[in-house]
């Protein structure tokens, strides 16, 4: 349920955010869209810190090791985190 709670609040923030930037930018249409998928980006990007430190089944060497590896290498160490971590029904929180 938080994480609902939490896109809620990144769609708000997209919605109230983006269009202020642009008008203070004075930015075309593709401005307002780049921001867009850059604030969603963003939100991923960090959410994936969250999830790394939330999970119980990770040691704490494995939580530093992947915090660094996101951190270091943002887009494809997010990629490769999603896709090599377990389903959600084996996942402990």
């Amino acid at each position: 349920m938080r994480w609902l709670a939490l896109f809620g609040l990144m769609i708000l923030a997209m919605i109230l955010v983006v269009p202020i930037i642009a008008l203070i930018a004075e930015l075309p249409w593709w401005g307002l869209i780049t921001s867009w998928m850059f604030i969603g980006i963003l939100a991923i990007w960090i959410l994936t810190f969250f999830n790394i430190w939330r999970r119980a089944d990770l040691s704490m060497v494995a939580a530093i090791v992947w915090t660094a590896v996101v951190f270091i290498f943002p887009i494809i160490g997010t990629i490769v985190y999603v896709f090599t971590r377990p389903g959600a029904d084996k996942i402990r929180y």
